[in-house]
């Protein structure tokens, strides 16, 4: 009999779950079509800086999601947190 390790050990595998931070731009390229929750640091039209809805697109470091039936173009910069929220 071969032995590799001379003491027992515990292999924990996790993930960050249905509520995934959005830290990078690309995430919101693979997110696309999903429903994302964003908190901005600057305030939007209707001094709105809290987002739920789904990305529709990504362009020039701009998020576009459609929160509830309108649509804002977030600037990724300004982004403090963002989730997938499901």
């Amino acid at each position: 009999m071969i032995v590799f390790f001379a003491n027992e050990y515990t292999l924990e595998v996790s993930s960050p779950g249905p509520k995934r931070p959005l830290k990078k731009i690309e995430d919101f390229y693979r997110y696309k079509g999903r429903k994302i929750k964003i908190i901005s640091s600057s305030f939007y039209e209707d001094k709105k800086n809290i987002f739920i809805g789904e990305i529709e697109d990504i362009e020039n470091n701009f998020i576009k999601i459609n929160d509830s039936g309108k649509l804002y173009k977030i600037d990724f910069s300004d982004i403090e947190k963002a989730n997938l929220n499901i």
